[in-house]
């Protein structure tokens, strides 16, 4: 008898349940909200920089022109813009699928934009000799100040183990993160223009 009701147990449970102990795939891969937001808001903006590369480049030669007598290199202008269109939807796309290369591509921009900011507020402060109380309140100040605040929080998000594990990144350390990202974000990108940027003064000296 015991056999019996225990076979018409098993028959009646739900053969799809998923079974005790065990963690569904959906539930470790569950996308977190602030990765949500993250992906649609770079995505915006890069649709946003992709409008404004086409309008800029339906005149090109202003553009050109415009970079020139700033004693800047076209290809630099271009390259700026066009990579930023490129790497704000690849980061997009790649947060919204949980790619890892979205991770870093994104923790690269963080890095980037925080410490961009946060030298701005800096070189504000330093530019009329020595700081001060009116200068670290003036406009300029202030805005890149909340700028870099705001960004290094979503980092500090960024960098939380619940965001890397969703990316797979959990066993990724932090510091070391910090340090590749800004390699990467910074370095990479500084070679490229200051290279650029050279063979363009060299040959138009």
């Amino acid at each position: 008898m015991e056999d019996l009701h225990t076979s018409e147990t098993r028959q009646t449970e739900n053969p799809y349940a998923t079974p005790l102990g065990v963690s569904s795939v959906d539930g470790e891969r569950r996308r977190p909200i602030g990765v949500t937001i993250l992906s649609i808001l770079t995505g915006m903006l890069g649709l946003v920089l992709l409008a404004v590369f086409i309008i800029l480049l339906v005149n090109w030669k202003e553009n050109n022109e415009y970079a020139l007598n700033r004693r800047l290199a076209p290809s630099v202008f271009w390259l700026i813009i066009g990579l930023s269109v490129v790497l704000a939807l690849a980061a997009s796309i790649g947060m919204w699928r949980g790619r890892k290369w979205g991770w870093w591509i994104t923790c690269a921009g963080l890095v980037l934009y925080a410490i961009q900011n946060i030298g701005s507020a800096v070189m504000v402060n330093l530019s009329n000799g020595a700081p001060s109380v009116s200068t670290f309140l003036s406009v300029d100040s202030l805005k890149f100040t909340v700028r870099g605040i705001i960004f290094a929080d979503i980092l500090a998000y960024w960098l939380g183990t619940r965001v890397r594990q969703y990316f797979g990144l959990e066993k990724t350390s932090r510091i070391k993160a910090v340090v590749l990202a800004a390699l990467f974000g910074i370095g990479i990108p500084a070679i490229i223009t200051i290279v650029l940027q050279a063979i363009f003064l060299f040959r138009t000296r």
